[in-house]
């Protein structure tokens, strides 16, 4: 670290991921301190020789991925200063010929990971609208340079102090997919479980960026579903612990295009809007950035009908209403038994008063526990 910018120093680990290790660095000037994430990646050559059938095309093809890395990266620094994108402050490139190792490090600003605010925060409907519109603004910056990401999940989004949500891991994650391929297919169900139907079925054509956009679409969708249904994926029963075997038949159920239930919690039209989000089709989806956002701003300003329904009303809770068929069913017994409501007449012939009519209406009280866990308010 000394050694690439001089005068920073690492402090500590805070976080580590199939690809690369990350540390929090400060640097101390007249000004104060200043803090700063470093990424650590490491591609390695050998990583390629199962994919190649002779050294010097392994060597072709690990010189093509450092620069197509460092292509990216200048990319993104291109990109710095924009309010929902990680900006990358530096990168530099370590070549180690005798260990077959390129080491890169970057900096970048150090932000709040995303499950660790959903922990200490908490999260309601107006909190996800608000991480949706920022995050959209951020494709919409991305989508203007061809630049898809990939590899949207709860992981690679962060907060920062101000409360602006931004994507990370913007660019590097298909040339790290390729590098590392051998990690990378050990990891697949892992990292791959927010990604489109299309991508998990390997009918994804990369080269068309209206497909690959949209599959980011579906992607920042079901991190928004899985948050409002209790951080459960479709067809997950309601717990906390699943089986392989309920994990593998609620992703077969998804992939295989059968029509997602509404997530646990929202209301009916922000639950229309993320299933739009994430249609089986992308053709019945968003078709862009903006329009995803558009449809999150309107249920923001409370123009659509059902914009200003409360908040967090699980969906699956709404126990009163078989309740209140239930009573609607006795009173009607009760009339055809009875001849209830009695005229006037009646009432005074049997020594009753007649009272006025009063319908009530139960109340639904939903607890959303939250969870809070203290954690390292640092990511990269």
């Amino acid at each position: 670290m000394a050694g690439a910018w001089p005068g920073w120093q690492v402090e500590e680990q805070i976080g580590a991921g199939a690809f690369a290790e990350v540390y929090r660095a400060v640097r101390e000037d007249a000004s104060g301190q200043t803090e700063a994430a470093v990424k650590v990646v490491t591609l390695r050559r050998s990583s390629l020789r199962s994919l190649y059938p002779d050294e010097s095309a392994v060597q072709a093809e690990f010189d093509r991925l450092k620069a197509q890395f460092s292509r990216e990266i200048r990319v993104m620094q291109s990109l710095k200063g924009q309010t929902n994108l990680v900006s990358i402050d530096d990168c530099r490139m370590i070549d180690d010929e005798q260990s077959g190792t390129c080491t890169i490090l970057i900096r970048m600003e150090l932000l709040t990971p995303l499950l660790v605010d959903l922990d200490v925060h908490g999260w309601d409907e107006e909190r996800l609208i608000r991480m949706g519109i920022g995050l959209c603004r951020g494709l919409e910056v991305c989508g203007a340079e061809h630049i898809v990401h990939r590899d949207i999940k709860p992981e690679n989004i962060f907060v920062n102090r101000r409360g602006d949500y931004k994507l990370g891991d913007f660019g590097t994650a298909r040339t790290l997919d390729i590098a590392c391929e051998a990690l990378t297919v050990r990891e697949f169900g892992q990292w791959g479980r927010f990604s489109a139907p299309e991508v998990r079925n390997g009918q994804l054509k990369e080269a068309n960026f209206d497909q690959a956009h949209r599959a980011d679409l579906y992607s920042l969708g079901m991190v928004l579903y899985w948050i409002a249904n209790g951080r459960r994926f479709p067809f997950l029963p309601d717990k906390q612990l699943f089986s392989t075997q309920e994990r593998d038949e609620a992703e077969r159920r998804r992939l295989a295009g059968e029509p997602l239930p509404a997530p646990e919690t929202g209301s009916d039209a922000f639950c229309r809007v993320i299933l739009k989000a994430c249609a089986f089709d992308s053709a019945d989806r968003y078709q862009s950035a903006a329009e995803f956002r558009e449809a999150l701003e309107g249920l923001r300003d409370g123009k659509a009908e059902e914009a200003a329904k409360p908040r967090q009303l699980a969906r699956r809770r709404r126990w009163w209403i078989p309740a209140a068929l239930l009573a609607v069913l006795a009173a009607a017994g009760v009339f055809l038994l009875t001849g209830w409501p009695r005229q006037p007449e009646e009432a005074a012939q049997t020594g009753t008063e007649k009272l006025p009519a009063v319908t009530t209406l139960p109340f639904s009280h939903i607890l959303d526990p939250k969870v809070y866990a203290i954690g390292k308010p640092y990511a990269y």
